[in-house]
């Protein structure tokens, strides 16, 4: 049988202080579809956050642009390693599809990492 994939409230940033905290002090990287923050963080696993402004649409496309993230998040978490992530979707990312938003989650955090890296190198 195999595992359960879930999302469970583990994964997910909840509270505005640390969606806060993760927007000051994360690198935070631009795609096309896209804004990703990342920070890291001591223990546990990856943990997600994700924002759709009413500029993306009604709310169908703004929750379909999230459930996306979501599910991109929830396939590659474990390669990401303990980070905080938070994610601002563009109105562009209702309209990509599941594997665009994947390929683009996926590059955009490993970009901020290796900017997380350089800049923790420079001081």
């Amino acid at each position: 049988m195999r595992p359960r994939a879930g999302y469970p409230r583990a994964f997910r940033i909840t509270r505005r202080r640390d969606y806060q905290h993760v927007y000051e002090h994360g690198i935070r990287v631009s795609g096309r579809r896209l804004v990703v923050f990342v920070l890291p963080r001591d223990g546990g696993g990856a943990r997600l956050g994700v924002t759709a402004s009413r500029r993306v649409g009604s709310a169908v496309r703004r929750n379909r642009a999230k459930r996306l993230i979501r599910e991109a998040f929830r396939r590659h978490r474990q390669e990401f390693g303990a980070i905080d992530v938070v994610v601002n979707a563009y109105r562009s990312a209702a309209d990509a599809a599941g594997s665009e938003i994947e390929r683009e989650l996926r590059a955009l955090v490993h970009r901020a990492l290796r900017g997380q890296r350089r800049r923790e190198e420079g001081r």
